[in-house]
C-alpha cells in the first residue's frame, strides 16, 4: 500500500510540476472536458478546431503519461497502479471519460488522480 501511495504520489507531482500544465488541468472537471474534446475528435464527431489543439493535447498527454508510468513500474518491480492488458489510448480515453461521467460528485478531484482510479477500478490487480 505504501508503494501505491508513493506511486500515485510521484505521478501527481509530474503531473503538477509546470505553470502551464497546473493552470490548465486542475480537476476532474477540466479533464472531463479535455477528454470530451480528444474523444469527439476519435470518434469523428467533429474535426479538432485550433483551440481544441490544447485541451485534447492535455487530456492524451496525461493518459500517455499514466500508461507510461504504470508501464515503467511493471518492468522495475515497482507498485502496479493497475493492471491492464494492452490497451490503446482510445480506450484508456473512453474508461476515463466513462468514469467520470458517472462520478460528478468526484469532479473537484485532481484530474490525474481521478484518471488512474478510473484505471484501477477497470483493470485491478489481482
Amino acid at each position: 500500500m505504501k508503494r501505491l501511495v508513493g506511486a500515485l504520489v510521484t505521478i501527481l507531482l509530474l503531473a503538477h510540476s509546470g505553470n502551464l500544465f497546473s493552470a490548465t488541468l486542475a480537476d476532474g472537471n477540466e479533464l472531463l472536458r479535455s477528454c470530451n474534446i480528444a474523444m469527439s475528435s476519435f470518434d469523428d464527431i467533429r474535426p479538432l478546431k485550433s483551440d481544441d489543439y490544447m485541451p485534447a493535447g492535455i487530456c492524451l498527454g496525461t493518459i500517455r503519461g499514466i500508461l507510461g508510468v504504470n508501464g515503467l513500474y511493471r518492468v522495475t518491480d515497482g507498485p502496479d497502479l493497475f493492471c491492464p492488458p494492452a490497451i490503446e489510448h482510445s480506450q484508456a480515453l473512453r474508461i476515463i471519460v466513462k468514469y467520470l461521467n458517472e462520478k460528478p460528485e468526484a469532479l473537484h478531484e485532481d484530474g490525474v488522480f481521478l484518471a488512474v482510479v478510473a484505471l484501477r477500478e477497470a483493470f485491478p490487480c489481482k
